[in-house]
């Protein structure tokens, strides 16, 4: 897998939850980042698909693939 660089700022309680969790989870921020990263984009392609089947804009094996 080819990995890219991606830069932004939050806010300074945002980044105190970070830390929070980097220490529960044993992580470094890189790590901690992905990892929060990938949960929440799966999380959205689920919510999506589920719109999607909802408002009859998509079939169930679809709904399924995009989930």
């Amino acid at each position: 897998m080819t990995e890219i660089t991606i830069s932004t700022r939050v806010p300074k309680e945002l980044e105190k939850q970070l830390e929070e969790y980097m220490k529960a989870e044993h992580l470094e921020k890189a790590s901690a980042i992905r990892r929060l990263l990938f949960k929440s984009l799966q999380e959205w392609r689920e919510e999506y698909a589920l719109k999607l089947l909802g408002e009859g804009r998509t079939t169930i094996s679809r709904a399924a693939e995009i989930a």
